[in-house]
């Protein structure tokens, strides 16, 4: 799935704006390979792309990712991205 930059601004502002406040000891609910999921998220891979870094299946990394979104309470990759850089703190993320 592709976003235009102005969409994808747009669409984080309107979170941003509407979103309710978060629970700051979730990320403690993350598990190591969760939070690498996330992390080569921020980099802008593919599905495919985090399976072979991390020598899984690409079923394994949606599988990491359906629990991610469960336990974080989000229903894609880019609220999950907002996420990780307002709760994970060693991350650094271009949005």
């Amino acid at each position: 799935m592709w976003f235009s930059r102005k969409f994808s601004q747009q669409y984080i502002t309107h979170l941003r704006r509407h979103s309710r406040p978060l629970n700051k000891t979730v990320p403690a609910i993350l598990t190591k390979r969760e939070q690498q999921i996330i992390t080569f998220l921020s980099m802008g891979a593919s599905n495919q792309q985090i399976a072979e870094q991390l020598f899984v299946s690409e079923n394994t990394v949606k599988t990491h990712l359906h629990n991610i979104f469960k336990k974080i309470d989000v229903k894609n990759r880019v609220q999950a991205l907002i996420w990780a850089k307002e709760n994970m703190s060693d991350l650094s993320i271009a949005v």
